[in-house]
């Protein structure tokens, strides 16, 4: 099946290799992993220093409603849950996409100091990145860091799915 774009800008040949390689890493992220009997130390969730904010965010597909699910919980320096979101959106064309969206939705809060959490390591890759993402969800980091940049103070953390359950479950 083709698919034509418009109104996209379309990519420099001398960057088509680079955004080769970030959708060959973003499909293989999307395949099933063969299980492993690994013993994993037990992940704990953190709360953030004094005065400061945890902004945990995911995303859940559901392939057979053709939906997705959006979780956010923002928690203050005592663990407490200081508010949370859960959106149901139409299913986006990728897995990297719906937690790019879960990013986008945890800055829209009006929080202005914050540890933006999530557990998709390509997008954590590409938040701390200064370069522009040529990736499909690349528009989607840049409105993460444009909101961001308004912040007083922001921190991007990376964090296994383990440490991510409460906005995992209120994504579906």
């Amino acid at each position: 099946m083709a698919v034509i774009r418009f109104k996209e800008a379309a990519c420099p040949l001398n960057q088509i290799l680079n955004l080769l390689n970030e959708r060959k890493a973003e499909f293989q992220h999307t395949l099933l992993a063969i299980p492993k009997l690994v013993h994993r130390k037990h992940i704990r969730w953190k709360s953030p220093n004094l005065g400061d904010f945890k902004v945990n965010y995911g995303g859940t597909i559901f392939l057979e409603q053709g939906k997705a699910e959006l979780g956010v919980v923002i928690h203050n320096s005592e663990g407490a849950v200081i508010a949370s979101l859960s959106q149901q959106i139409p299913l986006p064309a990728t897995m990297t996409q719906v937690e790019a969206l879960a990013a986008r939705r945890a800055v829209e809060f009006g929080i202005t100091t914050a540890v933006l959490e999530g557990d998709l390591d390509i997008i954590y890759k590409e938040l701390i990145d200064s370069d522009s993402s040529l990736a499909l969800h690349g528009h989607l980091i840049h409105g993460v860091k444009k909101l961001a940049s308004s912040f007083n103070c922001i921190r991007y953390a990376h964090v296994r799915r383990q440490g991510n359950n409460v906005a995992h479950a209120l994504a579906g």
